[in-house]
């Protein structure tokens, strides 16, 4: 190399690669903030403070377990891996994996991930979630409404729970031509 100009550069480039991979003290620095910054999210996380019995740890471990097997080809193969593709194009795939069956012969009790575009429309969701007897709403003290489903709601004076299905149906037979209130 006979320009200085190029040979600083390689160099300078040399340092900076080779100097925090080495395990000096920046890399120990940020290997301990990376450690605090997961933590701290995994703290915040849906279920961060669930305590799982037994037979949910070893749940947990085979999903995991099945999960690694779907990641590792991926990344060590430097093959597709199946989750990054349209979901169109992935959808077979994923179907015949086991993880797949897994959660599939799962109850679904909750939602633990979903897009926004995948769960349906706002009206569809405010009509299949809140049009419903025994849902209940009530507006808090921070003016927040808060629904909830009671076969029979709870008498708190800090609460007033109240059904909206009446005025719903209200407004549906007005709606349609029929009785208004």
């Amino acid at each position: 190399m006979d320009d200085p100009c190029i040979f600083l550069t390689v160099l300078m480039f040399a340092v900076a690669v080779v100097v925090p991979v080495r395990g000096g003290p920046v890399s120990v620095a940020y290997l301990q903030q990376r450690e605090n910054l997961l933590r701290a999210d995994r703290q915040t996380g849906l279920g961060a403070n669930l305590v799982l019995n037994v037979q949910e740890q070893m749940l947990d471990k085979i999903i995991l377990r099945e999960k690694k097997a779907l990641m590792d080809p991926s990344i060590y193969n430097r093959t597709i891996y199946s989750p990054s593709l349209s979901f169109y194009k992935s959808k077979a795939t994923m179907e015949k994996t086991n993880l797949f069956k897994i959660i599939q012969s799962m109850p679904k009790g909750g939602i633990l991930h979903i897009h926004d575009l995948a769960m349906g429309s706002l009206d569809w969701l405010v009509k299949n979630a809140t049009y419903r007897e025994h849902i209940y709403m009530c507006v808090d003290k921070d003016s927040f409404i808060n629904f909830a489903a009671f076969l029979k709601p709870p008498q708190n004076p800090d609460f007033h729970f109240t059904s909206i299905l009446p005025q719903v149906e209200a407004e549906f037979d007005f709606l349609r031509g029929g009785p208004s209130c």
